[in-house]
């Protein structure tokens, strides 16, 4: 409980990524569940992207929106201006996050629901994967998630270094935004796979000839496990009411593509494969004891120097008390809480990702006094 206040990237087959139920606008005169689409020839720009295996592939781009897209909802460039005079533009998808996190944070112009559906979403990504998506506290590369009124949900492919975008509308779910997150984190749609081929028949007929270049395979890619119709990164079946995708096996039930209820279980497998589980440092275990309205620090009051990198730190309190867990870290003039856990028992627990610098535990005994034990990992 809060009564302190405080002091002053092979995946899945590692393809681009798409966040709605179908491919988005096309440059052909229609309706999707993106919403009506324009006649005008979308005006295109060539990419190229580096590859999982250091192959180079060359793409068209999409400019919308200010931005250069691949696929619908790959971010390309976050401002196509930018990339006026330099040629081919060149993307390296080969760039994993540190520590397998991903720090987030939000532009200001962010609805509390569309942020209440990025929790949610960075929750269901940590409970099933090894990866951490995060509030950003001061790391240098992390995810902005900007807010668009019109229907684009869309990411930048793996890290890219420094702030890179997440694009969320009103209409992007808990499981657009994980699929978006899963573009950050290097996946490629699944019918991008090299080996797709085997498995289904891209109706090209079906699909206008502006639009084709973005069902291209992406060689230099590769799949993880069996080719998978339930990937939260697959396409769906249909573009613009026209079959799309077609399955070899006329048993597949072509309803099963373009799911955005979860990851499945391959994806699961595909993402903690691009980011295995670290093993950490054994744990160094404090004791202390606190009076009620009292603190006790750890390891002292002046702390300890840390390089950066995840701290963890567990609490377990006398039966029947209140104790919260605090992390401080030293500004060069005065102690600030960068993370917190308060509840109303005894056990708490913080995992948090620190930048170098110095830092101390704070445990504080909101009601109840007695002996406690604090469990760090770093």
């Amino acid at each position: 409980m809060n009564s302190r206040l405080a002091f002053g990237t092979l995946g899945l087959t590692l393809l681009l990524a798409a966040c709605s139920n179908t491919p988005g606008e096309v440059p052909q005169a229609g309706t999707t569940p993106s919403g009506p689409v324009s006649a005008t020839k979308p005006e295109t720009r060539p990419a190229t992207l580096i590859m999982p295996d250091g192959s180079r592939q060359a793409v068209t781009g999409f400019v919308r929106d200010g931005m250069l897209l691949l696929e619908d909802d790959i971010i390309l460039a976050d401002n196509v201006n930018a990339l006026k005079g330099q040629g081919t533009y060149v993307v390296d998808t080969r760039y994993r996050w540190t520590n397998n996190t991903i720090p987030y944070t939000f532009a200001s112009n962010v609805p509390q629901a569309v942020r209440d559906r990025v929790t949610q979403a960075a929750s269901n990504i940590r409970t099933t994967t090894n990866v951490n998506v995060t509030p950003r506290s001061s790391q240098a590369n992390y995810v902005q998630v900007v807010y668009n009124t019109g229907t684009t949900c869309s990411s930048s492919l793996g890290m890219v270094g420094g702030q890179q975008t997440l694009n969320l509308a009103d209409r992007c779910s808990v499981g657009s935004i994980m699929h978006e997150f899963g573009h950050a984190m290097g996946l490629f749609h699944e019918q991008t796979r090299p080996d797709r081929d085997t498995y289904v028949e891209i109706q090209w007929q079906n699909i206008p000839a502006d639009w084709q270049s973005q069902y291209e395979i992406r060689s230099g890619s590769k799949g993880y496990g069996t080719y998978d119709f339930d990937s939260i990164m697959h396409y769906p079946a249909y573009f613009d009411g026209k079959l799309a995708i077609k399955p070899l096996d006329s048993s597949i039930d072509i309803n099963r593509m373009g799911q955005r209820n979860g990851y499945s279980s391959t994806d699961v497998g595909n993402i903690n494969f691009m980011y295995p589980a670290t093993t950490p440092t054994p744990g160094t275990t404090y004791t202390g004891s606190a009076s009620q309205g009292a603190s006790s620090y750890q390891p002292g009051t002046s702390g300890f120097s840390y390089a950066g990198g995840t701290l963890t730190g567990k609490l377990s309190g006398p039966s029947g008390t209140d104790f919260d867990l605090y992390l401080q870290k030293y500004n060069g003039s005065a102690w600030t809480d960068v993370a917190t856990s308060e509840s109303s028992t005894s056990s708490e627990s913080i995992n948090y990702t620190a930048t170098s610098g110095t830092y101390r535990w704070e445990v504080y005994a909101y009601a109840g006094s007695g002996s406690y034990t604090l469990v760090e990992t770093r």
